[in-house]
């Protein structure tokens, strides 16, 4: 098994440990374990969504709304009619 192997399985159980930890109520150790998550992989979008969830039932809700917009798609630029996008 290679090291990236090693690394995204490590992140797998991190991840799935998190979700464990947020329906215990354990909300403290589901941030530190979604924020391990994404120091590997900080595009994981389900990680950022589910951070988003810790942090607003943590009442921390300016955290919550900028986790959950990284893990919004960008939008795309509006273009007038008639004007080819960029």
């Amino acid at each position: 098994m290679n090291k990236q192997s090693v690394t995204a399985a490590t992140n797998n159980r991190e991840f799935a440990a998190a979700m464990s930890a947020l329906q215990s109520g354990r909300l403290d150790e589901a941030e530190r374990l979604l924020k391990l998550t994404l120091r590997v992989q900080p595009k994981h979008l389900a990680a950022l969504n589910l951070l988003g969830v810790v942090l607003g039932r943590l009442g921390r809700n300016a955290e919550a709304i900028a986790s959950f917009d990284r893990a919004r798609p960008p939008l795309p630029i509006p273009t007038r009619p008639g004007t080819a996008a960029a």
